[in-house]
This record gives C-alpha cells, sequence and structure tokens, in this order.
C-alpha cells in the first residue's frame, strides 16, 4: 500500500512520514498539486493524507480526483487538521476521515492501518454488490436495498468486523410525522418524500455503506469500522440532508420533512450468532427515544 502525503511544509511533511514509515507504510511525498497528479497517475496510491492548516491549491479538487476513482481505483483520503472547522470542505469535497492535531504517533498510524482495512475489503464488497444486482435486491421506490438485502451485507459486514475484531455501527432511521404526510398531502407526496430521504441517506453517507428501506418510512445504515460519536456524526450529517429537504405540494405549500435516528455501536466485534439482532434492537430502542423527545434527533446506545 502506497501513501501520498501532501504537504507544503517539509518539516511536518518528514516528521509524519517518519511515523507512517515506522509502521511499515510506503510514504510519497508532495508538497504542491502538480506533484500531487503526477505521483496519483504513476504510482498507484491507495491513501492519500493532507495538511489542511497548510493546504496546497487545488487540495480540493485533488479530493475530488481521489473519490472519483477517475485517478484509476479509489483511493482514501485522511485530513490532519488542528480544528473540525478546517476539514468541513475537505469532507465535503469527498475526503473519507480526519485526524486532529496534536496526535500521537499511535493515532495517525491506527487511521492508516483503518484506511488500509477500508481498501481491502474494497473488492469483496464491490463482488457482493454486483451479486446484490443480479439478484434485483433492490427497492423500487427509494432505490435502496429492501430490507432482506440489507439484513444479508449488514451480516456480511458484520462478519468482516468480527474477523477483524474492528468496531461496527448501525442507524435506524425513521421519518417524522410520516402519516400525517401522507393523510394531509396524499401517497403520492408521501413517495415523493421517501425517495428524496432515500438521497439524502445516501448523499450523506460514505460510498462504502449499506443503505436500505426496512419498512415503509424506516431506512438502516450499516457503518462497518465506525463506532460511537464517529456513527453518531455521520448519523447527524443525515438529519441536516434531510431538513434541507423542500418539497412544494399541490397547493403551493413547502413541505420539510425530518427524519430520527437511533445509533448502535460495538468497540469491538465478538463472536455472537445474535449479534445483529442486540445492534438492530438497541437502535431501535435509540429511535425511539429520540422520537419521544421530540424527533429530528440522534440517540447513541452500546452495547
Amino acid at each position: 500500500m502506497k501513501f501520498l502525503l501532501i504537504n507544503p511544509d517539509p518539516v511536518d511533511s518528514l516528521a509524519c512520514r517518519k511515523i507512517l514509515e515506522s509502521a511499515g507504510f510506503q510514504v510519497i511525498l508532495a508538497e504542491n498539486e502538480h506533484k500531487a497528479r503526477d505521483a496519483m497517475v504513476e504510482d498507484d496510491i491507495q491513501v492519500m493524507i493532507f495538511n489542511c492548516d497548510k493546504a496546497v491549491p487545488g487540495y480540493l479538487e485533488l479530493i475530488k480526483l481521489a473519490a472519483s476513482g477517475k485517478a484509476g481505483r479509489g483511493i482514501f483520503v485522511l485530513l490532519l487538521a488542528s480544528r473540525e472547522n478546517d476539514v468541513a470542505a475537505g469532507l465535503t469535497a469527498g475526503a473519507d476521515d480526519y485526524l486532529l492535531k496534536p496526535y500521537s504517533d499511535a493515532s495517525l498510524q491506527a487511521r492508516a492501518s483503518l484506511a488500509i482495512k477500508y481498501l481491502s475489503l474494497k473488492d469483496e464488497i464491490q463482488e457482493l454488490r454486483s451479486h446484490a444486482e443480479r439478484l434485483a435486491i433492490y427497492d423500487p421506490l427509494t432505490g435502496l436495498m429492501n430490507r432482506s438485502a440489507v439484513y444479508q451485507m449488514a451480516r456480511a459486514e458484520l462478519e468482516r468486523a468480527r474477523r477483524a475484531a474492528s468496531p461496527y455501527s448501525l442507524i435506524v432511521m425513521d421519518l417524522d410525522n410520516f402519516e400525517s404526510i401522507n393523510d394531509q398531502f396524499g401517497s403520492d407526496t408521501g413517495d415523493q418524500v421517501l425517495r428524496l430521504v432515500a438521497q439524502a441517506i445516501r448523499d450523506k453517507s460514505r460510498p462504502y455503506d449499506e443503505v436500505g428501506r426496512l419498512s415503509g418510512d424506516k431506512f438502516i445504515l450499516v457503518l462497518p469500522a465506525v463506532a460511537g460519536t464517529d456513527a453518531e456524526r455521520i448519523a447527524g450529517r443525515i438529519l441536516g440532508g434531510v431538513i434541507s429537504i423542500k418539497v412544494i405540494v399541490e397547493t403551493g405549500d413547502s413541505l420539510y420533512p425530518a427524519i430520527s435516528a437511533g445509533v448502535a455501536s460495538v468497540n469491538r466485534v465478538r463472536p455472537a450468532i445474535d449479534m445483529l439482532d442486540k445492534l438492530i434492537q438497541q437502535a431501535e430502542a435509540g429511535l425511539l427515544q429520540a422520537k419521544q423527545e421530540g424527533g429530528n434527533q440522534v440517540r447513541l446506545n452500546f452495547i
């Protein structure tokens, strides 16, 4: 696995490379956009790391290029920054993860190892997705996987997490007051809302996360290698995407749907036949709590 470290600060760049190389990673340095683009083409880069404190001009375009897959195989993008506000643009452009400074050597090495785990699963996940397409497992209204298909994917991801002893999370989401939307505006408007919400969930989740429609207005998101506040943050991003949806109804009025979410996480997956059932139960419990407390909220439970 080759890492491309993009940082115009030579001192900081060398220190970061030393940390990564001490863990056995191969690191290529690039101090500007031109050299970074050359390395992406010539060196079969799998992971790109950006210093957002001293971002090179054009770094957002580099992130978009990496996320699009146009530079070859998909590239994992990790952002390094002193403040969360400094990574917002990079995450919007398609970055996969970030690490706040100051960080320890072990923290950076752990994030690098996590990136490799993600990439090592890509071929297997792609094979599963191709198989899923052949079985016509998508929900015809939303285009998301149906209940049985997303359960199959969730179990497969859970097994991989068990083998890797890695974290794992599920998000169960449900529209707030969907029955009243159907009753007041009709099923056609309800279907339109479901399609828009499904698209928002897909847009605000990571490309390799699995999204499914469980039933009616209930959705599920499978998050491999994520737990706790990181999973909660993804759920919050989805809520923000849904609340920004605007639907114009026949009367000319505007309808703004909202969604609640329950997150269930495990820091380290252990062998357990009913682990998926327990996660779903805890996510459902968090969802119920979020709705009881007013909706448009996220509640997190660990198992």
